[in-house]
């Protein structure tokens, strides 16, 4: 249902009809109610929709940019952090590869 339009109530339908202008459309009846919707009103709600809709891209638009720079930023520190910490001589946290005594000579990566 379109809730742009005019509707006309049962009660008074018959003398309120008349009082409808020619050039408005008559959309449907639902219930005993009378929609109409005149062009002007019928581009307005055009226009609007169309206003919505670039609305929603220039958002995802600007979602999928700030996700991205986020993206980025974080895997640079995680990275900056490693390398300190590698360049330190820190390993606490830093994967290592171990040789895995039950595995054989596979190499794992474990916790240091």
């Amino acid at each position: 249902m379109d809730p742009y339009g005019l509707r006309v109530d049962p009660g008074g339908m018959q003398s309120l009809q008349r009082k409808v202008p020619q050039h408005f459309e008559l959309m449907g009846q639902r219930k005993g109610f009378v929609r109409y919707m005149s062009p002007d009103l019928r581009a307005l709600v055009k226009q609007h929709a169309d206003a919505l809709e670039r609305k929603e891209t220039a958002l995802t638009a600007i979602l999928q940019v700030s996700f991205c720079i986020l993206y980025t930023s974080c895997t640079s520190a995680c990275s900056l952090e490693h390398l300190l910490a590698t360049a330190q001589g820190d390993t606490c946290g830093l994967p290592s590869l171990l040789q895995c005594g039950l595995l054989g000579k596979q190499q794992c990566l474990y916790p240091a």
